[in-house]
């Protein structure tokens, strides 16, 4: 018999009797059982939450599965219903049913989809997922979806009845996105700062949110600028965004692979990102005389030694060759003028100019070097101008201002952590920094190989700590543990610096039980203390209860032997 259940009023008895399968349901839980309330009235309305709807990747009712943007032409899709069951009753063979009344159909053309869910518990979430056919011709928007009916079938545990429920939900169809990716121009100004424009066309059905293009960093060529944004791309529309970036004098007639990364929200608000290589390439400048610089970046508050370079590419020599080096704020030159002449560079040769730069600290990432260049070719006196642009790196200077170890003497078969303080005394924030270790001679890792901290500040005193755990069989002994800290510039360069944390070992015969107890000792008494807490309130509960009785039966005892003492008078 097929029932949709009646709401009942609750008696005070009933009420009491809950409130003890309740505590009864809380022992069992903390035991590790799965909460079924026995006193739960299965002939009570049933009611369900439909606290989401989203198209998915794959077909698990994982509530953390991926979700993905769908529009027309998506085939065999499966698409995520999440409810809420708010009732005390354990529901049993579950079985979710959408009778399609929109232009959704399943896999088979069918017009009814089914799932088979199983048992849901009282007060818990679950799903039914369906597989969906989309047509072509479905029509699509920023907002366009369809309302489909659910219907829910289950027993409950000792019932031959049948129960169901009926509901709604909400099934968008925003249309899925995707890009046509190219390059304005291939050829980039080997030496300069160059403004990439990147040519975006969706291709996709549906809107695309929020772009965001980047570069990442290579030895060609490195992002200096923030790149262009768009807010919003409807389908077939094209955006040129702009992205600042120099490219080594070195890429001059070579091949440069850019990297590109594209983060933006589909239609559906998911957050999204695709990656692709740009091929382009690097192009020298027209004149037969350039200047190069030995190094291409020149820290932050740290004077840099290098050599401007002058190059003379043709075939002919080059006479009476004067350089005036004019730096642009925030770059000095320390300890010259930035005057140079020579009499003579041959073909297809080149002179150094040694200079000592330094770049104040600034907001700019690129520093610029100016060139007024005089020289005779060919009996004809030539000048010009060039520039040289150098990446300003904010300088970071990670140091170890203390190490400690927990407890100070390990021993063997014990667990020890190493406590440490990172500073930075540059002029610019760590990002993105972490700690590696790995295990040697007998001693390993515990937990994860790496550690990630984030960003470290400057002069801001950053903490870590590693655990570790020595082997029975290790030797005492002194052990050196590396730790490699990895961090990234404010130009997202990677570096490093390694760390080297030497421990003394020590025999387990003197306090070995001590140390591995310890750690045993407070990682158990915490467990013990948050279960027993538990345990002790309930069992208190029930005593009190119990005296409560005891004690009511001794008064009821005690006033019914005096009626009857009086009867019996009388």
């Amino acid at each position: 018999m097929l029932k949709r259940g009646v709401k009942m009023d609750r008696t005070f008895a009933f009420a009491a009797f809950a409130i003890s399968a309740m505590v009864l349901a809380s022992l069992a839980g903390i035991a590790g059982a799965s909460q079924v309330i026995a006193s739960c009235q299965h002939t009570a309305l049933t009611d369900f939450y439909v606290t989401g709807v989203s198209w998915i990747g794959n077909s698990s009712r994982n509530f953390t599965s991926q979700p993905i943007a769908v529009g027309p032409g998506s085939n065999d899709v499966p698409i995520q219903v999440k409810l809420y069951n708010p009732n005390d009753c354990e529901l049993v063979g579950v079985l979710a049913k959408v009778p399609l009344t929109s232009q959704f159909t399943t896999i088979n053309g069918s017009s009814t989809a089914y799932d088979y869910i199983g048992n849901v518990q009282p007060y818990s979430f679950f799903s039914a997922v369906f597989y969906l056919n989309i047509p072509n011709t479905t029509q699509v928007s920023p907002t366009e979806g369809y309302y489909e009916p659910l219907d829910l079938y289950w027993n409950y545990t000792n019932d031959s009845n049948s129960f169901y429920y009926s509901t709604t939900f909400y099934a968008p169809v925003r249309g899925s996105t995707g890009f046509s990716i190219n390059a304005t121009s291939h050829g980039l100004l080997a030496g300069s700062v160059n403004n990439l424009t990147i040519k975006l066309r969706n291709t996709g059905s549906g809107y695309a949110y929020d772009i965001k293009p980047s570069i990442a960093a290579s030895s060609s060529l490195n992002p200096v600028g923030e790149p262009g944004e768009a807010a919003s791309l409807a389908p077939n529309a094209t955006a040129y965004l702009t992205i600042p970036v120099y490219v080594s004098p070195g890429a001059a007639g070579q091949s440069v692979s850019a990297q590109l990364s594209l983060a933006y929200s589909d239609a559906y608000g998911n957050n999204e990102s695709l990656q692709t290589t740009l091929d382009l390439y690097g192009v020298a400048p027209a004149s037969q005389v350039s200047l190069t610089s030995q190094y291409e970046d020149v820290e932050e508050g740290v004077p840099q030694n290098t050599s401007i370079i002058v190059s003379n590419s043709g075939g002919t020599p080059i006479t009476n060759v004067t350089v005036q080096l004019t730096p642009e704020s925030p770059m000095t030159i320390i300890g010259s003028d930035g005057y140079f002449s020579f009499p003579y560079i041959a073909a297809h040769s080149n002179v150094s100019m040694p200079v000592n730069l330094y770049v104040a600290s600034s907001s700019s990432t690129v520093a610029t070097l100016s060139a007024q260049i005089s020289y005779v070719f060919d009996g004809q006196a030539e000048s010009g101008t060039r520039e040289l642009s150098f990446l300003t790196p904010g300088a970071i200077n990670i140091t170890e201002t203390s190490t400690a170890l927990l407890p100070a003497a390990p021993t063997q078969g014990g667990i020890f952590s190493v406590t440490g303080t990172l500073l930075n005394s540059g002029t610019t924030s760590a990002s993105a920094l972490s700690i590696s270790t790995s295990s040697v001679n007998g001693i390993s890792v515990l937990g994860a190989n790496s550690t990630f901290i984030g960003t470290v500040g400057v002069d801001s005193p950053t903490s870590f700590t590693v655990s570790f755990e020595a082997s029975r069989t290790v030797k005492p002994g002194t052990y050196t543990i590396p730790l490699r800290i990895e961090y990234l510039n404010n130009l997202n360069q990677k570096q490093s610096k390694l760390i080297e944390v030497p421990v003394q070992i020590a025999s387990s015969s003197a306090n070995s039980t001590f140390v591995t107890g310890n750690s045993t000792f407070v990682k158990g008494s915490f467990n013990r203390k948050r279960g027993d807490s538990g345990l002790l309130l309930i069992v208190a509960i029930i005593i009190a209860a119990a005296v409560a009785a005891v004690a009511y039966m001794k008064v009821f005892r005690k006033r019914t032997g005096k009626k009857t003492k009086q009867h019996s008078k009388e």
